[in-house]
C-alpha cells in the first residue's frame, strides 16, 4: 500500500528595512547581480551536467538497440547459432534415451545405473537444450532490457524522494555541502532519465510485439502489456520460442533425412533427434504445469487467504466506529475495506486465469504425450526412410498446433486499478 506524502513548507523570512533608503536599493542592486551572476553560472554548469548525463544514458542504451530487433535473416542467424550445439546435446540426450529401455529399475540393490538415475540425466540434457533454444533471443532481450528499464524507473523515483527528503534541511548556499538547488537539480536529472526511460520502453515493447508475431503470439499492444503483467509471461515467451525453434530445427532435419535417401542408420539418427525434440516439447510443459500447480496458484490462494483475514479485520473495526459514530474512522475504514476487496477480487481473477492456462496446456501435453509415444514407438520399429520423412513433416504441424492450443486468453483490463493491482500481486508471488 502506497502512501503519498504531501510536504507543504511555507518559508516566512523577514526584511529588515535600512534607514537609508538610497543606500539599500544601492546594496540590494549589487547584491542582485552577484547573487544573478552566481545563479547562471551555476545554471550552465549544472546543465552541461544535465546535457552530458543525458548522453550517457542515450549512448548507455542505444548501443543494445540491435538486441531487441529481429527479421526473417536474425532468425536464421540464431538457429545457425544453436545449431552445432544441437547436434551434439541431441546426440548425447539419444545415447541417454536408449539406456533408459535397457536398464533396470531402481532398486537399493542396484550399484549402477537405473532408469531413474538416467531419465535425470536425460532430464538434464533437456534442460541444456531448452536454455541452448532461447540462447540470444532476440524476444527475450527485449523482455530483459524491459525488466532492466523498469528498475531503473523504481530506483529513480527512490532517488526523487530521497533527493527531496535531503532538500527540506539542506542550506541555501554553501561550499562544502549540498544546496538546495544541488537538490532540485537532481531531481530535474532524474525526472528526466525517467522520461528517457519510459520512451525507450515505448520503443521496445513495439519491437517485441513484432518479434512475438513473428515466433506464432499474435497479440495487441494492450494485449502485451496484460501479458507482461503475468507472473508467468516469461514461461509462455519462452515456451513459444522454443517452439518456434524446434520447428525450424525439424525443418533442417527433414532436408537432411531427405537428402540421406535410403540410409536407414543416418535417417534414424536425424529422426531420433527429432525424437528428442519431442521429448523437449513434453518435458517443458510438465515444468510449466508445475510451476502452476506448485508456485503461482498456491501463492496467489495464500495471498487472497491473508487479505481476507486483514479485511474481515477491518470489517470488525468499522462496525465498533460506526457504533461510536466516529466519522473520521468510519470513512478510514470503508477505504480501506474498498482496497482490499479490489485486491481480493483481482487475485480470484487471477487464479482463474492461470486455471484456465493450466487446462489449456493440460491438453496440450496430453496431445504432445500422444505425439510422442507414436515417435518412440515410430524410432523403435521403422525402417523406410520415406515413412522417417512424412512423419517430421507431422511433426511440425503438431508443434503448431500445440503452440496454438496453449496460447493464453488474454483480455485488457477495462478496470485501470485492477490491473495495478495485478502488478502488485505479479510482483508479491516473484517475492518467494
Amino acid at each position: 500500500m502506497f502512501v503519498n506524502r504531501v510536504l507543504y513548507i511555507s518559508i516566512i523570512t523577514t526584511i529588515s528595512l535600512s534607514a537609508n533608503w538610497s543606500d539599500s536599493l544601492n546594496s540590494a542592486w549589487e547584491e542582485t547581480k552577484k547573487i544573478s551572476e552566481s545563479v547562471i553560472n551555476t545554471t550552465l554548469e549544472k546543465s552541461q551536467e544535465l546535457s552530458k548525463d543525458t548522453m550517457n544514458l542515450m549512448y548507455k542504451f542505444n548501443l543494445n538497440d540491435t538486441k531487441c530487433t529481429t527479421n526473417k535473416k536474425l532468425e536464421k542467424e540464431h538457429l545457425a547459432n544453436v545449431w552445432d550445439d544441437f547436434l551434439i546435446k541431441s546426440t548425447n540426450g539419444l545415447e541417454k534415451l536408449n539406456k533408459i529401455d535397457n536398464a533396470p529399475e531402481a532398486s537399493l540393490l542396484n550399484f549402477g545405473d537405473d532408469k531413474d538415475s538416467l531419465r535425470e540425466d536425460f532430464n538434464s540434457i533437456l534442460n541444456d537444450i531448452m536454455t541452448l533454444l532461447v540462447k540470444d533471443s532476440k524476444t527475450i532481450s527485449c523482455i530483459e532490457q524491459l525488466k532492466k528499464l523498469k528498475q531503473e524507473i523504481i530506483d529513480e523515483n527512490i532517488n526523487i524522494i530521497s533527493y527531496k527528503e535531503a532538500r527540506i534541511t539542506a542550506p541555501i548556499e554553501d561550499s562544502f555541502k549540498s544546496t538546495k538547488g544541488d537538490y532540485t537539480q537532481s531531481i530535474t536529472i532524474s525526472k528526466e532519465k525517467i522520461g528517457f526511460y519510459s520512451k525507450k520502453i515505448k520503443e521496445i515493447k513495439l519491437s517485441l510485439l513484432k518479434n512475438l508475431n513473428l515466433i506464432g503470439l499474435n497479440l495487441s499492444m494492450p494485449q502485451l502489456e496484460i501479458l507482461l503483467l503475468r507472473v508467468d509471461s516469461d514461461d509462455i515467451v519462452g515456451i513459444s520460442i522454443i517452439f518456434d525453434t524446434s520447428k525450424s530445427i525439424t525443418k533442417e532435419l527433414e532436408k537432411l533425412l531427405s537428402d540421406s535417401g535410403e540410409d536407414i542408420e543416418i535417417s534414424r539418427r536425424y529422426y531420433g533427434m527429432n525424437l528428442i525434440l519431442s521429448e523437449m516439447i513434453v518435458y517443458t510443459q510438465s515444468i510449466y504445469m508445475k510451476q502452476l500447480n506448485e508456485k503461482y496458484i498456491p501463492k496467489l490462494k495464500s495471498i487472497i487467504i491473508e487479505v481476507q483475514k486483514i479485511r474481515d479485520e477491518s470489517q470488525r473495526l468499522l462496525n465498533r466506529a460506526e457504533n461510536k459514530k466516529d466519522e473520521d474512522k468510519i470513512n478510514i475504514y470503508s477505504t480501506n475495506i474498498k482496497s482490499l476487496e479490489l485486491t481480493i477480487k483481482t487475485a480470484k481473477l487471477y487464479v482463474d486465469n492461470l486455471k484456465l492456462q493450466r487446462l489449456k496446456v493440460k491438453k496440450a501435453y496430453n496431445i504432445a504425450r500422444e505425439n510422442l509415444s507414436l515417435t518412440r514407438n515410430t524410432y523403435k520399429t521403422v525402417a523406410i526412410s520415406s515413412k522417417l520423412l512424412s512423419l517430421i513433416k507431422s511433426t511440425q504441424k503438431s508443434f503448431s498446433h500445440l503452440m496454438n492450443m496453449q496460447l493464453p486468453e488474454i483480455v485488457p483490463f477495462k478496470n485501470l486499478k485492477m490491473q495495478k493491482e495485478y502488478k502488485k500481486l505479479t510482483e508479491e508471488i516473484l517475492k518467494k
